[in-house]
């Protein structure tokens, strides 16, 4: 983490065995979500003050409504053909740097973040060194196509496992991850 950063910045996502984000070009993973990984990302995202999210992921959850105590800051390229839906620290559409994001969110009393985005975006968050930790449930599929968990551009980070534990007997498992720099 940068010197400068003080949040604590997690990734939680869910992938196939295979490390698909999606089934395919499939966008609903609730299709073969369990529903203890939905309690499970839900448990986690109540432990951050912000959730990250990108706009196709926005679009694709139906354009939730914003909630009282937690800010969705969703990353886009154009956040002015959003401005008739932004709730200043409820939902707020931004194209910020993972760096100049941080330090916004820091200045503004924000002590921890969640990104629940796409390959590309957690490619950003992690080439920026930004990321903490990351939380990441396996669940038992296998699709051969779909989205990418860190994008394709090349990284180079390590990991850390911290802890693991399994969620159901059908074998959906959490891990969690310490980033190494």
């Amino acid at each position: 983490m940068l010197e400068y950063m003080q949040m604590k910045v997690a990734i939680i996502a869910m992938v196939s065995a295979d490390g698909r984000l999606t089934r395919g070009t499939e966008t609903n993973i609730h299709a073969w979500r369990s529903p203890e990984e939905g309690a499970m990302f839900t448990k986690l995202l109540g432990q951050h003050e912000v959730v990250i999210v990108g706009r196709k992921g926005y679009e694709a959850a139906g354009r939730p409504k914003p909630r009282e105590g937690r800010l969705y800051a969703v990353m886009t390229r154009h956040p002015e053909r959003f401005k008739e839906l932004t709730v200043p620290d409820h939902l707020e559409f931004m194209d910020d740097s993972p760096h100049d994001l941080m330090q916004n969110l820091q200045k503004r009393g924000y002590h921890s973040a969640a990104i629940t985005t796409g390959g590309d975006l957690n490619n950003d968050f992690l080439a920026a060194g930004v990321v903490d930790e990351l939380y990441l449930t396996i669940e038992p599929y296998m699709f051969g196509a779909g989205g990418d968990l860190a994008g394709t551009k090349a990284l180079n980070v390590s990991l850390t496992l911290l802890d693991v534990q399994q969620l159901n007997d059908r074998g959906t498992l959490l891990a969690h991850y310490k980033l190494g720099r």
